[in-house]
Formats: structure tokens, C-alpha cells, sequence
């Protein structure tokens, strides 16, 4: 049986309501972060500001040259080492500053040649995650596609990237290449919640994937569905952490931090809460940079550690101090 074939998501384009104005929204915010956009090298990756603040111009390295869009075959063998392609190091921007990292580790932005390294860490970071485990139950798994998932994922983050608000940014060890850590963050407009229609028409929705229970999905879409729309009371004017893993290797070292302050600089700028829907492993860390439970729910015969998983929506309300968070530039 041949593999499970998905769609380039490089001709996969999103719009919000069938709106353009949420595009016109995004950018005149400053939000457009798609990291496609820029050369492979050397790019300063700009923060947004308000209009009543001006940009500092930023300098460009001369062998900015490159393309950043590639695209990522699909049919690939497994493989546990998940690294930055060694063209895309080049002079690689690194976030600053970085007191709170480990020398190694730098934070650059996202490409789409990332997605499937990306992808192959996550399975690496959710191993043992209860809801992952119950959407995507071994029993579906296809022995002739075991990799269906991996692939369906991959292209989920190249999908995110098509969206005009998303930031996404990874970890990077340097001496390796190994990407260690991922953080995706969508800013207002909420357009990350309205795709799911388009996915079915690209015949991407999980929906249509063998390997995923439906039921459970569904389940578990309207229940997230559900508390999200009483958190936020249908405002869209929010930013949001979509998701951020670590590879357990490299957990404890302030790497899931560095990414989160990422978000919260990006949304104490803008004035604007920064909302997300937690797991029980992630609460801690969570609630020592200022996140409140807002919500919270159990699925049932789903378990995190002996006890019945618990997803936690929660928010973080901006500081009001424009400056607030780290400086963040690209060098």
C-alpha cells in the first residue's frame, strides 16, 4: 500500500472569514513574521511596534543571498538526529540577549526546511502525552506508512508559516545543528482558528487521515473550542501561543523559557493578552511567567502521570509597560 500523500503546502493559502481585511490587519500591524519571506542568511527578524514607535533600522549581511523557501520531500525514512540543514547556519541570526540560555543554544527563526526536523521532535517531546496518544492510538498506525503522522505534521508547520500573524522560531544547538526547542505564536486576528474548512478542501484536515481517531478529535476540538470562546469571550485581539516543546534532553536549562519570552515580548508590545492551552507537564513553567488558569478541563480516559489529564487554558495579561519583557533583536 503506497504512502499516505498529502498536498504542498506550499500552495496552501489561508484567509480568515474569506476576509483579505485580516491580512491588510495583520500586516498594518506588523505582524507579518512569516519567515519565508526573508533570505536564508543574515536577516534581522524584526519585532513589532507601534505605529507611534519607530523602527531602528537594522544591517544586513552581505552574503544574504539565499532562498528561504525549499521544499521538504515527504517520503523519508525515519530518522532520530533532527538538525538545521548546515546551508541555513550560515551566519545564522541569533536572538539576544541570552542570559538565561545555555552558551550553546541559540534562537532563530523558523524555515520551511524546518518543519520536518520539527515534526521528528515533537514525537520526541510528546513520546508520552496522553491526548497525542489518543487522537493518534498505535492501533491506527499503518505498518506499510508508519510515518503517516510525521508527514501530516511536517506539513502542518509549513502551513503555519502561510499565515500572515505567525512567528514561529526554534533552539538551535550550534555545535550541532540540532534543533532542541520550538515555539509558534499567532498574533490578533485569531486567522490560526478559522482554517480548518480550507484543510478539508486541501485534503489536509485529520479528518480525512486513517491514522487519527475522528471521534476523538472531535471530541476533544469542540471541548477546546468550547473554553477558548468563554476565556476569551469571542475577542480576537489576543496573541497566541499555538504550541512549544523541548527535547527532553535539553529540558531544565531555561530553553522553554527563552521561547516563551519570545511571545510575551511580542504581546506586551502590541498591549495585548497572550493566551494558550496548556498541558499538565507545561503548567509550572507557565504560571511562573505570569500565566492564570483561566479554565480547565478533563478528558476522559486520558491520564498524565497516574492521573486524569487535565488541558489548562490559560492567560497572560500584558504588562502595560511598552518595553516590557527582553530587548529582542537579530544579529
Amino acid at each position: 500500500m503506497p504512502p499516505t500523500l498529502l498536498p504542498d503546502a506550499a500552495h496552501f493559502t489561508f484567509s480568515s472569514r474569506g476576509d483579505e481585511s485580516y491580512r491588510a490587519l495583520a500586516r498594518n500591524r506588523g505582524l507579518q513574521q512569516n519567515c519565508t519571506l526573508a533570505p536564508r542568511c543574515g536577516l534581522p527578524f524584526r519585532d513589532p511596534l507601534p505605529a507611534s514607535r519607530p523602527s531602528t533600522p537594522l544591517s544586513i549581511h552581505p552574503s544574504s543571498t539565499h532562498s528561504s523557501r525549499c521544499t521538504t520531500p515527504l517520503n523519508i525514512p525515519p530518522s532520530s538526529a533532527y538538525t538545521t540543514p548546515p546551508s541555513s547556519r550560515c551566519h545564522s541570526p541569533m536572538l539576544k540577549p541570552q542570559d538565561s540560555l545555555p552558551v550553546n543554544i541559540n534562537l532563530e527563526p523558523f524555515f520551511s526546511q524546518d518543519a520536518e526536523p520539527t515534526a521528528i521532535l515533537y514525537e520526541k517531546a510528546f513520546a508520552n502525552d496522553g491526548i497525542r496518544h489518543s487522537i493518534f492510538p498505535p492501533t491506527l498506525s499503518n505498518p506499510s506508512d508508519p510515518l503517516a503522522e510525521r508527514h501530516w505534521r511536517t506539513q502542518l508547520f509549513e502551513m503555519a508559516l502561510a499565515i500572515p500573524s505567525a512567528h514561529i522560531v526554534k533552539a538551535v544547538d550550534f555545535r550541532n545543528g540540532k534543533i532542541v526547542g520550538a515555539a509558534g505564536f499567532f498574533g490578533p486576528g485569531g486567522i490560526q482558528w478559522d482554517t480548518e474548512a480550507q484543510a478539508e478542501a486541501a485534503g489536509v484536515s485529520l479528518s480525512n487521515m486513517p491514522f487519527c481517531d475522528a471521534g476523538k478529535k472531535k471530541q476533544y476540538d469542540d471541548i477546546v473550542k468550547q473554553k477558548r470562546s468563554k476565556v476569551l469571550k469571542d475577542d480576537r485581539e489576543v496573541w497566541e501561543l499555538a504550541h512549544v516543546f523541548v527535547d527532553p534532553g535539553y529540558q531544565g536549562r531555561g530553553i522553554g523559557k527563552a521561547l516563551l519570552e519570545r511571545g510575551i515580548k511580542l504581546a506586551d508590545t502590541d498591549g495585548l493578552p497572550l493566551y494558550l492551552e496548556g498541558t499538565p507537564a507545561g503548567r509550572r513553567l507557565y504560571e511562573k511567567l505570569g500565566f492564570a488558569v483561566e479554565e480547565e478541563s478533563v478528558f476522559d480516559g486520558v491520564y498524565h502521570n497516574g492521573e486524569p489529564y487535565k488541558m489548562y487554558f490559560m492567560v497572560r495579561w500584558p504588562s502595560g509597560r511598552i518595553d516590557a519583557g527582553l530587548e529582542l533583536h537579530w544579529e
